[in-house]
């Protein structure tokens, strides 16, 4: 369930070497080492299992490219599983992905303002937004948007904005052969959230499969906005929201985010049930590269 955090206390912690999950980043404060591993730094731990070395100057974009080139090259997520059970095989392989997942907070939920985590929410957002991707993905973020306003936010408006991927049906029972993210997101996704609330939703579909281009459509729909409610699915907030901020030429302070929490599959659950250890472990290294992108 979604914590909504209008009153929450501020995050007070100002030692650059303590060790903190991902939901307490700040991006005027915080150095993507303080995220938290089962030792130390996830992403130096990160780095010595999958054999990347440490540039003499600290980490940067290409050096967590190079990363991300072993732990989660493919956007589809599961299309990483196979390499990922090479390096990390067996049940000892997934319990390490786990505890990776555990300690760096990677699928607790968060409802911040994207820079800064003590900043209070507002209880009235002019726009929230949904972007493409898996139907999983989607439909999460649906409906933490709608218990978002169940639970007392509001919003004047949901604006969702997809591009033209072509699903996969092996993604969920409603995913239709040619489907593509915004076909979805027009025949399941709208009606959903207007069903299930009184806001106003808009559809717009980039002709584009780039999440960049993507993101420049979302900072021109909200160009204007005072508050923006990016709705996200655990773990990959951080990407999804980061890169519209990216976009965005001024005020990028007015990013919000929202996201559901996810269990990590310690069972072999499916994905509509679980996040697959060995597929998260690829979405912490694509967050610490964007955190890095949003720092530097």
């Amino acid at each position: 369930m979604t914590q909504n955090n209008h009153e929450q206390a501020p995050f007070h912690e100002t030692d650059p070497t303590k060790l903190i999950p991902f939901n307490s980043f700040d991006i005027n404060r915080h150095r993507i080492e303080q995220i938290a591993g089962i030792d130390g730094p996830i992403v130096d731990e990160l780095a010595k299992v999958f054999g990347v070395e440490k540039p003499e100057n600290g980490w940067d974009v290409a050096s967590l490219g190079e990363l991300i080139s072993i732990v989660g090259p493919a956007k589809t997520l599961q299309d990483n599983i196979p390499a990922m059970e090479e390096i990390l095989p067996g049940v000892d392989g997934k319990r390490f992905a786990i505890e990776w997942v555990k300690q760096s907070g990677l699928l607790e939920p968060s409802f911040r303002n994207y820079e800064n985590p003590d900043r209070l929410v507002p209880h009235l957002f002019e726009t929230a937004v949904i972007t493409g991707g898996v139907s999983n993905w989607m439909m999460r973020r649906a409906e933490v948007l709608i218990e978002t306003l169940q639970n007392g936010t509001e919003i004047l408006e949901v604006n969702l904005v997809a591009g033209m991927r072509e699903m996969r049906t092996a993604e969920g029972s409603d995913v239709l052969e040619g489907d593509t993210e915004a076909s979805y997101m027009e025949r399941v996704i709208k009606p959903l959230i207007e069903s299930s609330t009184n806001v106003t939703v808009d559809l717009s579909t980039p002709e584009t499969t780039s999440g960049n281009e993507i993101s420049a459509e979302v900072a021109k729909i909200t160009k204007g906005a005072e508050s923006v409610l990016v709705a996200c699915n655990a773990g990959n907030w951080i990407q999804n929201a980061g890169q519209i901020r990216r976009a965005m030429d001024e005020d990028k302070n007015k990013v919000f985010v929202v996201s559901d929490t996810f269990p990590v599959a310690e069972n072999d659950e499916p994905p509509a049930e679980a996040q697959n250890p060995l597929t998260a472990v690829g979405i912490i290294g694509r967050n610490l590269q964007e955190l890095k992108r949003q720092t530097q």
